[in-house]
C-alpha cells in the first residue's frame, strides 16, 4: 500500500482506482480520494480549496464538484 503524508488522517490509502480529467465525482462507496495538488471545489452551493493530500467525507456527501478537472485517486469500499 502506498502511504500518504499530507495532512492524512488515514495511515494507509490503497488505490481502487485512478481518474483522470474528473470535474463531478460521485462519492457513494468511495472511503477516500488524494489529490496531488491543490484543487477548488464546490459542495452544497459553496466553493472552497481542498488541499492536496487524503480527504476523506462525511456519508451524507455524494457528489462533489471541481471547478477544473482534476486528477483524483480514489480509494473505495
Amino acid at each position: 500500500m502506498r502511504q500518504s503524508t499530507v495532512g492524512n488522517p488515514i495511515q494507509a490509502f490503497a488505490v481502487s482506482s485512478i481518474r483522470t480529467n474528473v470535474t463531478t465525482l460521485d462519492l457513494r462507496n468511495v472511503l477516500a480520494i488524494r489529490l496531488i495538488a491543490d484543487a477548488d471545489y464546490q459542495l452544497d452551493g459553496n466553493t472552497a480549496t481542498m488541499p492536496r493530500g487524503v480527504t476523506t467525507f462525511a456519508r451524507h456527501i455524494s457528489e462533489i464538484t471541481f471547478t477544473a478537472p482534476q486528477v483524483v485517486e480514489v480509494m473505495e469500499g
